[in-house]
């Protein structure tokens, strides 16, 4: 991990894994973080203003996409990209464990 990374704040989450908590602009987090395991980058992100989150599991191969109504409905909308609606009481089973 670079040096200017280790005292930065984190959480852990099961099993084990620690999330660093970094502030930046958006183009700061397209960039792959020098010295880490597999070259990772951001996997959540969210303005100061928490209108819209994107993110995904570290094993997933789907991307999670909260915001405001108009946003979800382009999304959905959209020709390109494979959605689907979802709701929190939903239980949601990555891809790769679902038979």
């Amino acid at each position: 991990m670079r040096d200017d990374l280790r005292d930065t704040a984190s959480i852990k989450i099961l099993p084990g894994r620690k999330v660093l908590i970094l502030a930046g602009d958006l183009a700061d987090g397209g960039e792959p973080f020098d010295g880490m395991a597999g070259g990772r980058s951001a996997q959540w992100w969210m303005p100061a203003d928490g209108v819209w989150a994107v993110g995904n599991d570290l094993y997933g191969a789907s991307v999670y996409v909260s915001g405001t109504e108009e946003l979800i409905s382009a999304i959905l909308a959209a020709d390109d990209i494979e959605a689907y609606r979802a709701a929190a009481w939903m239980q949601i089973v990555a891809e790769e464990w679902a038979s």
